[in-house]
């Protein structure tokens, strides 16, 4: 089950927290820099698990025994293997932040040395954000999960989430997500059985 993430969402926690719920194993997949094709305008983003992938990573990414979290960035290619998942009946989360407030989440992180780039960055995030919007319009299959949302309505969001993926399971009106991010330095816990 995929969670696709725009940086600086909260999907982390939320990943971390419908694994934990539903007693799943749950990842995400680094190390995957490749170069995306100019027409992404996502360039700047330079998330170690963006890039073009392939029809085989797609069916690893969407298994229904295991959450997945990945900043799939939202190029033709990619677009059209998640298309291919929807005619086969796959669902999809997709979680994203208005990019302006991703932005200044991202000027936070301890590692952040790119401040001459921030145009870049802000029109890279705003693409991200826009093509996944624009191509989930009208789409069941798809849910959108807002971060203010998510971080306003905790309890209700991550209910809302896996009601979408069918399962029974849910937290109770007064759960907290945990407080989990991966900032290019580690610190994030996954569970592997």
């Amino acid at each position: 089950m995929l969670i696709v993430a725009q940086p600086k969402t909260g999907s982390t926690s939320l990943l971390d927290s419908v694994g934990e719920v539903t007693g799943l194993d749950y990842t995400q997949e680094f190390g995957l820099v490749r170069r995306l094709p100019k027409a992404t305008l996502c360039s700047a983003l330079r998330n170690s698990d963006m890039a073009e992938i392939n029809i085989a990573t797609m069916n690893r990414w969407t298994q229904l025994d295991l959450w997945r979290k990945q900043h799939l960035v939202p190029s033709e290619n990619n677009l059209n293997l998640v298309e291919l998942k929807l005619i086969e009946g796959r669902k999809f989360v997709i979680t994203l932040r208005k990019p302006i407030d991703a932005l200044e989440a991202i000027k936070r992180l301890p590692r952040f040395r790119l401040k001459r780039k921030l145009k870049v960055m802000l029109e890279s995030l705003e693409a991200f954000n826009l093509r996944w919007r624009e191509f989930a319009w009208g789409k069941d299959q798809i849910l959108i999960v807002e971060f203010e949302d998510l971080i306003a309505n905790q309890s209700e969001v991550v209910n809302r989430v896996l009601q979408h993926y069918g399962r029974d399971e849910r937290v109770p009106d007064d759960f907290r997500l945990p407080k989990r991010r991966y900032t290019g330095g580690g610190a994030v816990k996954f569970r592997f059985r």
